[in-house]
């Protein structure tokens, strides 16, 4: 099960884990290739992955984005009880101004769990032979962008132009938008999940590191964030080069979130 990794990524302050975007076709196990690239009509260049950025901030894996945080955000923290020369002075006030989610090496993450999205539609026409596989495409399309749950009506008539209507909803009845509700065993373009990891009080999460013999890996490791602190107002850089590592990390132990689908790329291809 893959975990949910959340970070900011606009204007040039941060970068992507890959150029790969859409969909990625894979055939047969191959840990060196299997394929992963193929598709490159979909990659991004370099720069619009990040290079950039990088590049131009000594690698700064944190990057600077602040925006997945509120930005009121202060992580607080026992202030040491024998400061010495190493460290950096906000260390003496007991909280900094931080960020979370900065960057694809530095994201805010939720343990993984599984979606379904569901659509269960009919062909309401016999024309569409030869552009079917597209038809049924953008029909499903509309099907999982459709935000509009209030008004389950306009839904089935934005169908209607490609041949299709959701299966079992008759939107000429008085209380189409309350069958509606009937309908969730086979439509639900919404869903959502929870988890909780049940940690306790000073429990132990393991995490290998180097020179170290590999033991079974407890999954919690994965999902270990850092805390990023802000630049300080006036600072030309994000922080001082010496001060670029954690100031904090922490786990997200229980959640439940929903998600919903938007159109980021266009349809160009059939499924």
């Amino acid at each position: 099960m893959k975990n949910w990794h959340l970070y900011e990524f606009k204007d040039n302050k941060s970068y992507h884990q890959s150029r790969q975007l859409g969909p990625q076709e894979q055939f047969g196990e191959n840990t060196l290739f299997n394929n992963a690239n193929f598709e490159t009509s979909f990659h991004q260049t370099d720069e619009d992955a990040g290079a950039d950025y990088l590049s131009q901030n000594n690698a700064n894996v944190f990057g600077i984005g602040t925006q997945v945080n509120d930005s009121l955000l202060n992580w607080k923290f026992d202030v040491p009880t024998n400061l010495g020369t190493n460290f950096p002075g906000y260390f003496s006030n007991g909280s900094v101004v931080a960020s979370v989610g900065t960057s694809a090496g530095n994201p805010l993450i939720f343990k993984g769990g599984t979606l379904v999205f569901k659509a269960k539609i009919k062909c309401s026409t016999y024309n569409i032979v030869g552009n079917g596989a597209a038809l049924v495409a953008k029909a499903l399309e509309n099907c999982l962008t459709y935000n509009n749950l209030n008004d389950r009506t306009f839904l089935n008539a934005s169908l209607a132009p490609h041949g299709f209507s959701l299966d079992g909803f008759d939107p000429s009845s008085e209380t189409a938008n309350a069958d509606f509700e009937a309908l969730r065993k086979i439509f639900d373009n919404a869903p959502s999940y929870s988890f909780d990891l049940n940690i306790q009080d000073g429990e132990i999460i393991g995490q290998p590191y180097a020179g170290t013999i590999p033991e079974p890996e407890d999954y919690r490791s994965k999902l270990i964030c850092s805390v990023k602190r802000n630049a300080a107002v006036g600072e030309i850089d994000t922080v001082p080069f010496d001060e670029k590592v954690p100031v904090g990390h922490f786990i997200v132990i229980r959640l439940r979130f929903g998600f919903n689908v938007v159109n980021h790329l266009p349809l160009l291809r059939r499924p």
